[in-house]
This record gives structure tokens, C-alpha cells and sequence, in this order.
């Protein structure tokens, strides 16, 4: 499931990781000022975690994840 938000939301991603632990992975596609993108996926050998952006700006405002790119 791809989530993209105007913020980073990290309670709710706290509730995620207390509730389902590494059953989940949530990468970031994209963590820019005003345009978070996160993907997650289900891990059921439980091998997930959180995973960071390779480059800050990867994937915001092109590639379909629903920013619109402008600040």
C-alpha cells in the first residue's frame, strides 16, 4: 500500500510498529518538506522494518506518487 501525505506521521507509524512489529515493512519513497510518500508492504517471515530514502527528493512530484512537487 503506497501512503503519501503532506507530513510525516510518526505516531502513526509508532502504532503500526507496537501493533503488527516486523510484519511490516514501510519504506520511504519520498521524505521532502510537505510530500511524504511511504510504501508498505506485508513481510510474513517478519523480516520488516523501517526503511529511509535513498536521497532526499527521490520519487516526490513524478513517478505517480501523488505530490505535486511544488513548495
Amino acid at each position: 500500500m503506497r501512503f503519501v501525505n503532506d507530513h510525516d506521521p510518526l505516531p502513526l507509524l509508532d502504532q503500526i510498529v507496537r501493533r503488527y512489529g516486523p510484519q511490516i515493512e514501510m519504506a520511504y519513497v519520498a521524505k521532502d518538506p510537505g510530500c511524504i510518500v511511504i510504501d508498505f508492504t506485508i513481510q510474513p517471515d517478519g523480516s520488516g522494518g523501517i526503511q529511509e530514502p535513498v536521497a532526499a527528493g527521490s520519487g516526490c512530484g513524478s513517478g505517480g506518487c501523488g505530490c505535486s512537487g511544488s513548495r
